[in-house]
């Protein structure tokens, strides 16, 4: 019973449709001027960029199928003796296609050869509802911040959402933002991290976005070929989430060198003054720099390619902020045990009028108030190198490692916060032509994607950071990188000073993806195991030096430690 139940589940798991990778299949019925099948016709693919080739023959029923094919532009050609070889010069397969292309051979030698046009191919093999966006949407269409997040928009039913309804940026068909699942190079993308509890991102529900919200973490643009989105009617192997399936395909090296270098830059001489910038506030700067390239081309000619992408980002984002603060006067009237942590707060102007006249630094301390301009950094550092190699004609490897740190800074008055987050990911896969009919494909991941948010001291608008050892004395157990000091005068608004990281997330993932195809007669089975080990970890602080001075906390070291 327990190897009739294991038959069972293997049958009814077996589909005829698309890969859960990349790779795109055709398949077609080859027969002779008067409709008959031809059976053994020799049916070769060549992919033109690489003049790799895959050889099948047609079964007893004149089919032909070729599965797991890279998105490209190939030439296929049938040819049986006694017949007329037939050839497409050009045929254009998208990732996840599944094409069908009929053949028929007309009578005649093998060496005549009949040519037939590139027309757009008929997909009957499926019924879900997807959208393929390829290098010329991204060539032509404007991306902010060079995030493709903006063209899965073009997609029917897909609406982006306020981060106030969920983790995830999109909700495509009304589903939950946290239910989308994406792919790179058909293993999870899905290992990504949040600032604080891990939440959703526990069971891996969020891809791996950078500190700034994009996927140049996972692929930059010019390192992507193409990806599909699939929002309903999917296929059962994508159960693990109800939301969209995003594919995504990275760019491999071919038989010619190609390069490209980018620099997009935006800044302040471009634009005017924020509205609450008035003079004589300095302006602040406003700096984007998104700068990069890329190189591909042959470690060994039809053998072996590479493809390597590199994408930085330098960003300063002006702000404007007001708030009241501790005069120069009220600050010399503190107790002394205060003044090296009270340095670490901005000055008001020193001829900027006292709030309250009648404040008398004893019970009731001065403030004025203070208005500045300042400009919160970002960064990213974005790297990946993939290799491809055709090991023999019916067996195909390739590698992708990519590595991405970055992060985004939020000024508070003299505390900056930075959100860390970093990417890294490690795919290798194998394509084995078992026989005409049989065709296997593995895939294998390693991926980790940490978040860390820390809160650094600066000299910010006449204000003297404390030395750490302030913060952190030598008896204390903890340090900038394991725990939190805070400080706060809450008596005022905006009056704290901290330091130290504040939470720190890991996840890590394996992923190992199998699938088997199968052409029996004019049925097409497939085959497959997906298994995803995820390891999520999280730090917290919970406990900190924190103390809070009292109301008369100007008169003397009368402080309540927590």
């Amino acid at each position: 019973m327990k190897y009739a139940a294991l038959v069972l589940i293997l049958l009814l798991t077996a589909w005829a449709a698309f890969a859960q990778t990349e790779g795109a299949r055709i398949s077609g019925r080859v027969t002779d001027p008067t409709d008959a099948v031809i059976v053994g016709a020799e049916c070769k693919i060549t992919n033109l960029e690489t003049n790799a080739s895959t050889i099948t023959t047609t079964n007893q029923d004149g089919i032909y199928v070729i599965p797991d094919l890279r998105p490209a532009t190939y030439r296929l050609t049938i040819q049986k003796e006694g017949f007329r070889t037939v050839v497409q010069p050009s045929l254009q397969l998208y990732v996840q296609d599944a094409v069908n292309e009929n053949f028929k051979l007309a009578l005649g030698s093998i060496s005549e050869t009949s040519t037939v046009a590139g027309t757009p191919l008929l997909q009957t093999d499926s019924a879900a509802v997807s959208t393929v966006v390829d290098q010329q949407f991204v060539h032509n269409m404007p991306l902010n911040g060079r995030s493709f997040q903006s063209l899965i928009a073009l997609t029917p039913g897909v609406v982006f959402t306020s981060q106030n309804l969920g983790q995830g940026q999109f909700s495509a068909n009304g589903q939950y933002t946290d239910t989308n699942y994406f792919m790179v190079d058909g293993v999870s993308a899905n290992f990504g991290v949040v600032i604080g509890g891990l939440g959703q991102s526990m069971g891996g529900a969020l891809p791996a976005f950078t500190a700034q919200g994009g996927t140049n973490g996972l692929v930059s643009v010019d390192a992507m070929q193409e990806f599909r989105i699939q929002t309903s009617s999917y296929a059962a192997e994508y159960g693990r989430t109800p939301g969209a399936q995003i594919s995504i395909v990275t760019k491999s090296g071919t038989n010619q060198f190609h390069g490209s270098v980018f620099d997009y830059l935006r800044n302040d001489l471009f634009d005017a003054r924020n509205y609450f910038d008035a003079p004589p506030l300095p302006k602040p700067p406003l700096r984007q720099n998104d700068f990069g390239g890329t190189v591909g081309g042959p470690i060994l000619k039809d053998k072996t390619f590479f493809f390597f992408s590199y994408e930085g980002l330098r960003l300063r984002q002006p702000q404007t902020a007001s708030d009241a603060l501790l005069t120069a006067s009220a600050r010399a009237a503190a107790a002394p045990v205060y003044q090296t942590i009270l340095k670490a707060l901005p000055l008001p102007d020193p001829n900027a009028p006292v709030i309250d006249p009648t404040c008398d630094n004893v019970t009731n301390p001065c403030r004025a108030n203070l208005t500045v301009a300042y400009s919160n950094p970002s960064s990213l550092n974005a790297t990946s190198i993939r290799i491809d190699h055709h090991l023999t004609s019916r067996i195909t490897l390739f590698a992708r490692y990519n590595h991405a740190p970055s992060y985004d800074a939020t000024r508070y008055w003299e505390e900056l916060g930075y959100d860390h987050v970093n990417t890294d990911s490690f795919t290798v896969g194998a394509t084995m032509l078992l026989a005409p009919t049989k065709v296997n494909d593995f895939r294998a991941n390693w991926s980790r994607n940490t978040g860390t948010y820390i809160n650094s001291l600066s000299n910010f608008h006449g204000g003297e950071a404390p030395p750490t050892s302030v913060l952190f004395p030598p008896s204390s157990p903890f340090s900038p990188d394991k725990g939190q000091a805070l400080v706060s005068f809450a008596f005022f608004s905006g009056e704290d000073v901290r330091e130290g990281t504040n939470y720190s997330n890991v996840q890590r993932q394996l992923n190992f993806v199998d699938t088997f195809s199968w052409a029996v007669g004019v049925h097409q089975f497939k085959f497959g195991m997906d298994y995803r080990h995820l390891n999520p970890r999280s730090w917290r602080v919970r406990d900190m030096l924190f103390f809070r001075p009292t109301r008369t906390w100007w008169q003397g070291p009368r402080a309540r430690f927590y």
